[in-house]
């Protein structure tokens, strides 16, 4: 089983003015991630492709509850 702390610190592709907030992982794997951005105070949504990149995707919100109503979480936990 992988360690999820070492997955989660080694994603490349989120700009260090962002932190991760919440993770989403679905059949351990790791699928989505949000971050917060403490200079822009918004939260944006990223997806984990197969080679455990991060792919930022246009959805962003002033809330991390709204970026989760846009995903399909089943599965997920």
């Amino acid at each position: 089983m992988t360690d999820w702390y070492k997955l989660v610190g080694n994603l490349n592709g989120i700009p260090s003015t962002e932190k991760i907030t919440v993770t989403y992982w679905e059949n351990s794997k790791l699928k989505y991630v949000i971050t917060f951005s403490q200079l822009k105070q918004i939260f944006y949504l990223y997806e984990v492709n197969e080679e455990n990149k991060v792919v930022k995707s246009k959805e962003k919100s002033k809330s991390p509850i709204d970026l989760e109503k846009k995903l399909n979480l089943k599965g997920c936990d």
